[in-house]
């Protein structure tokens, strides 16, 4: 048997024969939309790999940023709660009117409310 016959024998991973001249396609080469043979570019699958690790890290800072801004806006609910003898839910409203009324986002109104103590815009 031929070594181009012997090829043509054998077969692909799943066990599928293949034909001869043909060869499986999860290489360096893809096919185009028309069937013509294209070469990926070599940076392509680093590039996808680090927009990927970027995007985790984003998310993941994004996340630790959102719990800490919690804390801090938790604080500002204790603090109002313990002065004005009120509610969660109503320290969180006053947080939000005092937010909305002076144009400040509401993580700088409760910032400002436990360092200073002092409600900001009052």
């Amino acid at each position: 048997m031929s070594p181009l016959t012997s090829a043509a024998m054998s077969s692909t991973s799943s066990g599928v024969p293949l034909e001869t001249g043909m060869r499986p396609t999860a290489g360096p080469r893809s096919r185009s939309p028309t069937g013509r043979r294209r070469r990926r570019r070599p940076g392509t699958y680093l590039a996808a790999q680090i927009a990927v690790a970027v995007a985790e890290t984003q998310q993941v800072d994004g996340l630790r940023i959102a719990a800490l801004n919690r804390a801090i806006i938790g604080q500002a609910q204790g603090i109002l709660m313990e002065r004005f003898t009120i509610d969660p839910e109503q320290a969180f409203n006053v947080l939000r009117r005092v937010s909305q009324d002076n144009n400040i986002k509401l993580i700088g109104v409760a910032d400002e409310l436990v360092r200073t103590r002092r409600t900001p815009g009052a």
